[in-house]
């Protein structure tokens, strides 16, 4: 039985109505996010505060608890979609990434009728744009190098997700805890300079910024980050940041 709140566009409804009616789509849901085998009545209605340019995001509660559905036309090539679908290789990255506190738990993907959904685990706090002192801006730094460093870097660059670390597709759970990516989005090589010129425009903390890369890193990773990123930025205060880390003084 599936409860439609009223805000559902009616077109939505059957739609939503045939993933959640997929018994194997439902149940690896239920596994993967919940850690349950009943779901109870579904209640589902529009996730507020999240929708997305490029897919419909709702949230459904379960008598073991709320999960997120994500859908959108599947349109074109898998790796020429056009905007309004899925983002090339999100889900896969999101596969790789669950479970290892940096997103969302993945739940279940599914194609059907010409539309492309997927389930993930529902987080919901304050996002990073929301924060300003300097122990949560250093977690957020920690939180996108171990996800750059989790899927892989090659020679210079290093790969980074999240619509190139925007801080509203990060957030911290209410409940507590390190934040999380909530929307993994398009993944993009850029090199240390870029990284770190990122986060400090973002955040406005360059020492809570470093430490948070020292933490991800390591000394000697962070050492050679450092150094890359001090030739690349053009910034003269953020370069000479760069350079006391790798002598190992905090500046």
């Amino acid at each position: 039985m599936i409860d439609f709140d009223a805000a559902v566009p009616a077109q939505e409804r059957e739609i939503v109505a045939a993933f959640l009616g997929d018994a194997a789509f439902l149940a690896a849901t239920l596994r993967n996010v919940l850690g349950a085998g009943e779901a109870g009545p579904l209640r589902v209605r529009p996730l507020a505060g999240h929708a997305g340019s490029n897919k419909v995001l709702y949230r459904v509660d379960t008598g073991a608890g709320p999960f997120v559905l994500k859908h959108a036309p599947r349109k074109g090539f898998l790796w020429l979609r056009p905007r309004g679908t899925f983002k090339w290789r999100e889900i896969e990255r999101l596969r790789l990434l669950s479970g290892k506190g940096v997103t969302p738990r993945f739940g279940a993907h599914m194609a059907f009728g010409g539309r492309e959904a997927y389930t993930e685990e529902l987080i919901e706090g304050v996002t990073g744009a929301q924060v300003s002192d300097r122990e949560r801006i250093r977690a957020l730094a920690r939180m996108w190098l171990t996800v750059s460093r989790l899927l892989g870097r090659v020679g210079p660059c290093w790969r980074v997700c999240g619509s190139t670390m925007a801080p509203g597709n990060a957030m911290f759970p209410r409940g507590g805890g390190p934040p999380v990516v909530v929307d993994v989005g398009t993944a993009r090589w850029r090199t240390p300079g870029r990284i770190v010129g990122k986060l400090v425009a973002s955040h406005g903390d360059t020492d809570a910024v470093l430490s948070g890369i020292e933490d991800a890193l390591g000394g000697a990773g962070a050492a050679r980050f450092f150094r890359a990123a001090a030739r690349q930025v053009e910034d003269a205060a953020l370069a000479a940041a760069l350079r006391s880390r790798c002598r190992g003084t905090p500046s």
